[in-house]
């Protein structure tokens, strides 16, 4: 019904003229006495063709409408598919769609020639940054005093931060090679533990690690990358008390501190882009770039992650690995 609704607006202009040729020829007739006879039939064959004409033409428009529609919904097409509702009108329409698709196709190609050199610029840097930082760590290892720990505290931090631009830029892009392999989850934890062993010991912080007996199937760079992120989060909003990292149930990983917590308005928000909520207002640091980039790769890795917190209590977050991540053993 809308169909023929929208069909018969775009053509009222033809409709109208065909009533006004009527109504004229009516006219006529009247104006010169004809008789009825002369005047009805060749009005109602008039009218009759008319008819068949737009009954025509409107299947022919549905049709070609039917396939545009076609194509948008799967997007699958060369610019030769594309039907024209008008012949000899609609050629100059087509011609610019195709110098608009080659003109869209060169800048995306120049984009992605562009977006490759960068990415290709920020991993050197990194790896050319990693060098100095390995170097100090390796200077520091030989003293043990307050202000070592806290040069060793800073370097984690900035090798984060490296690390955080390197997935940003790879998260989307060709480079993002996810491996998946049988891994020991226990593994991929203490090995994160260890990384931030330096961090619990300045701030005075516990940690209470019960035993992971959970073999799953992932990538293991990418969800170091995510327990690690979590850590830190807690690490940086906990001032004192623990850390508890377990598994809250058969396929669900829990890390929970006794920080600050997260408002409940905030919580809603904390994966979206650059979100910072409240406590990003405290620690000014804060990118809202940490738990995006976590919840991005949990996607690709099919983990679902979630948060619950209690302002002033601590904030849980958890790792449910699906079941096809699961490896039964």
């Amino acid at each position: 019904m809308s169909f023929i609704v929208d069909y018969l607006k775009a053509r009222r202009k033809s409709i109208i003229l065909f009533v006004i040729f009527g109504l004229l020829f009516v006219l006529s007739a009247v104006l010169y006495n004809f008789p009825f006879q002369y005047v009805g039939y060749p009005l109602f064959l008039c009218m009759l063709i008319g008819l068949i004409y737009m009954c025509w033409d409107a299947y022919n428009l549905k049709r070609k409408k039917d396939q545009l529609n076609n194509i948008i919904d799967t997007m699958l097409y060369e610019i030769e598919d594309i039907p024209l509702l008008a012949e000899g009108v609609d050629e100059p329409y087509i011609e610019l769609i195709n110098n608009l698709t080659t003109e869209l196709a060169s800048k995306q190609s120049t984009n992605d020639i562009a977006f490759n050199d960068m990415v290709d610029y920020f991993t050197t840097w990194a790896h050319q940054i990693k060098t100095p930082i390995a170097s100090i760590r390796v200077n520091l290892q030989n003293e043990d005093s307050s202000f070592a720990r806290l040069v060793a505290s800073e370097l984690n931090r900035v090798e984060q931060y490296v690390e955080m631009v390197l997935t940003y830029l790879r998260l989307d892009s060709d480079y993002s090679d996810y491996v998946f392999k049988t891994i020991d989850l226990d593994f991929v934890v203490k090995s994160s533990i260890k990384r931030y062993r330096q961090d619990f010991i300045s701030r005075k912080l516990g940690i209470n690690l019960s035993t992971i007996s959970k073999t799953v199937t992932t990538d293991e760079k990418w969800l170091s990358f995510v327990i690690e992120q979590i850590l830190s989060n807690a690490l940086k909003y906990t001032s004192s008390g623990s850390i508890s990292i377990y598994m809250s149930s058969e396929n669900t990983l829990c890390i929970e501190d006794t920080g600050m917590g997260i408002e409940a308005q905030d919580i809603p928000r904390v994966f979206d882009k650059g979100y910072t909520g409240i406590n990003g207002r405290v620690n000014k640091s804060a990118s809202g770039l940490g738990l995006y980039l976590c919840g991005q790769i949990c996607k690709k890795l099919g983990i679902k992650i979630s948060i619950d917190s209690i302002v002033g209590q601590g904030t849980k977050v958890y790792l449910e690995f699906l079941e096809k991540n699961i490896v039964h053993e």
